[in-house]
């Protein structure tokens, strides 16, 4: 290939499939980079190419790439064929799938994280759905299915960004109540108010994360201003989280308990 290209992962996905048998499929993280979702920290630095072959085929053995294999014969997913979709032009597994296969690499938590990402409000690749057939359909013996079968039930569709994901998740480990996700909020006239990240309608508690964007961007600054003045005139309490505050969760768990008892 083109050295022009050579640090393009969709193109270097194309040359390793060129390379491999028919049944290849582009896999794992590499999956991810091309549904454009958001690649875990964890996995964030592991640029290598992964496909998945049916077993018995030969793979090519070749520096940066890693092959995985699928059995044909279906012992393994109940007579299932590999789920797999066209992404960039290229075909990768499905990304529910994807999802199931990092199970064994990520924690619990990250697996959430992920689900989230999968399923976000604005083009989402996936459903909580397709991941619970998933969960559900996979053999006893797959390798991180317990870590699945908790974050499964733990994704949340409809959200904006994975920070948002870990504010939710730090509070249900706290044994806090569960936010909602993106609810949107009306004046008692039925007027639409505001959508906060986070919501505990029962107590009036809007919880917003800020990112660069609201330092860096004023006419968002500014809106997200009016919004919150908005619903502390409706009697909510708004909590705004920071990134230094995920960078100390015991902080943030205190910060939000305090919240929620000011409230109970």
């Amino acid at each position: 290939m083109p050295t022009v290209l050579a640090d393009d992962h969709v193109e270097r996905c194309r040359a390793v499939l060129a390379a491999s048998p028919p049944s290849a499929v582009v896999s794992y993280v590499s999956a991810l980079r091309l549904v454009r979702v958001e690649i875990p920290r964890r996995l964030s630095g592991d640029e290598r190419v992964h496909i998945t072959v049916l077993e018995g085929d030969v793979a090519p053995q070749r520096r940066g790439v890693v092959t995985h294999t699928h059995a044909s014969d279906g012992r393994r997913y109940r007579g299932r064929p590999l789920p797999t979709v066209t992404a960039a032009g290229l075909p990768a597994v499905a990304p529910e799938r994807t999802w199931l296969q990092l199970a064994g690499s990520l924690t619990a938590d990250e697996l959430v994280v992920l689900g989230d990402a999968m399923t976000r409000r604005k083009s989402p690749v996936t459903t909580v759905v397709a991941l619970r057939g998933e969960v559900s359909a996979a053999p006893p013996g797959t390798r991180g299915i317990r870590r699945a079968r908790d974050a499964v039930e733990l994704v949340r569709p409809g959200t904006d960004s994975s920070p948002e994901s870990w504010v939710r998740l730090h509070m249900v480990r706290a044994g806090l109540p569960c936010p909602l996700v993106n609810a949107k909020i009306y004046d008692d006239r039925g007027g639409f108010v505001a959508m906060p990240d986070l919501a505990l309608p029962a107590l009036k508690i809007a919880i917003e994360y800020d990112g660069d964007v609201h330092r860096t961007d004023r006419e968002t600054w500014m809106r997200d201003v009016a919004k919150r003045e908005q619903l502390r005139d409706l009697g909510w309490l708004v909590v705004v989280v920071v990134g230094a505050h995920l960078r100390d969760p015991d902080a943030l768990v205190a910060m939000l308990r305090r919240a929620v008892r000011s409230r109970s």
